[in-house]
Formats: C-alpha cells, structure tokens, sequence
C-alpha cells in the first residue's frame, strides 16, 4: 500500500515537473531552436592568435581595480538577480520603467522569451566546457570584480557568455519595440559584454560568441507566430503610452 502511494506521488510529480518544463516556452517548440553547439566555432585554444587576443583583453582590464568601469561591471553582474532588473536593463535608453502592471505585453514579451535563449546557450556551456580566464591565469580569490560570486560561476562554463546573450537579446527585441532607439541600445549591449571581460569572468570571444548566440535567438523567435503576436500587442502598448 505504501509503495504504490510512493509510486504514485513520483509519478505525479514526474508529470508535473515535465508539464512546468513544457509550459515554459510558450512561444512555440524548441526543437527547431539554433543550436549553438553545431553554429559556434570552437573557443581559441591556447597558443593561437586568438587566445593571444583574448589574453591582452583580460590582461589590460586589470588595471581598471577600482576604477568607475570596475564598478559598473560589478553593478552589471548583479543586474540579473531577478526579472525586475534585467527586464529594465535599458530603462536609461528607452526612457520607460517596464513592470507587469504597466506594460503588461512589453513584460510578458521579455519573460516569455527568456526560456529560449538560455536554451539556445546552456548546451553550448556544457560542450565546450571553457576555463574560465581568472581560472586559467590562477588568480587568488577575490580578483574578479564580483568575488562572492566566483564559487557559484562555473569554473568551465566560460564559453559563450550568457549574460551576454542576455544583454543582446533583450536589445534585440526592444529595437524591434523601439527602433529609434537601436544606436543606443545596442551601445548598452557591447558595454554590457564587455563588463564581463572587465570582470575577468569571461574572455572577449566568449562574448562575442553569446552575442552571436543571441542573435541567432532571436531570428528564430520572429519566425514563431505567438512571438510576432506578443511583439505587435507591445509596440501597440508603447504606442498609446506615448
């Protein structure tokens, strides 16, 4: 009697964990969602002109310890903490607070499609398991400009950076909401990038990649109906706020 009440309460909970696993994209199937592994080269291995490059970027950024960039970078890190924040990462460029109660579409269109680029970028993580570059140089704790966050980081998950994909994604999509506003925007989102070089969390063609990342994101969500629905209701929305 016990084992079939536990056998039905794993059970239950197996099909709810699956249905909240579904439910979250509800802005069509992942399955024909870029994958990243397959369209991303592989991060440059040392030795080559590239993880030159990249090695020059994290280098010359350690002298910027307490400067006013140091400091942004940090504030930066933190912003995805919770959707309040990241959603008005570019409150400064568009002029608009975004919240669920005032612009209820614009809020929806962000939140829906945040599901899709962390699965466009978490697979690509795991792959290519990139050491991170404070990791690599083996600096002492505490050297990046977040250090309370360095144990939760992932030492080899470096590769493409997903705050990046973040930033870009959402820049991506409030310039089709606000195309007046693309220059600044996406000035923001290479600033935003780059504040995870600066941290020294991240190497430069990580960025470069979680950009790449975003956009390839953000194509295939304007080739799926219910996105193009939500993008039309949140230009509407803005309109009459205007």
């Amino acid at each position: 009697m016990k084992k079939n009440l536990l056998l039905l309460i794993c059970s239950t909970l197996l099909a709810l964990l699956t249905l909240s696993a579904q439910n979250k994209y509800t802005l069509g199937s992942v399955d024909s969602l870029p994958s990243a592994i397959i369209f991303l080269s592989t991060p440059p291995q040392p030795g080559s002109i590239d993880f030159a490059r990249d090695s020059v970027h994290y280098v010359k950024n350690r002298s910027l310890k307490g400067a006013e960039r140091w400091s942004q970078a940090y504030e930066d890190a933190a912003i995805l903490n919770d959707a309040d924040n990241w959603v008005n990462l570019y409150e400064k460029e568009i002029g608009i607070t975004i919240s669920k109660e005032k612009t209820p579409a614009l809020y929806s269109l962000l939140i829906q499609s945040e599901p899709y680029w962390k699965a466009a970028y978490n697979p690509a993580k795991k792959h290519f398991a990139r050491v991170r570059p404070f990791i690599y140089f083996n600096e002492p704790a505490g050297s990046t400009c977040d250090p309370a966050d360095e144990p939760n980081l992932g030492n080899y998950l470096s590769y493409p950076s997903g705050h990046t994909a973040y930033g870009w994604s959402i820049a991506l999509i409030l310039s089709e909401v606000f195309p007046e506003k693309q220059s600044e925007l996406f000035k923001r989102a290479f600033d935003y990038g780059y504040s995870r070089v600066i941290c020294g969390v991240h190497w430069l063609s990580d960025v470069e990649a979680g950009t790449t990342v975003a956009t390839a994101t953000i194509i295939y969500l304007n080739t799926r109906p219910a996105f193009v629905n939500l993008l039309n209701k949140a230009r509407a929305e803005v309109k009459n706020l205007r």
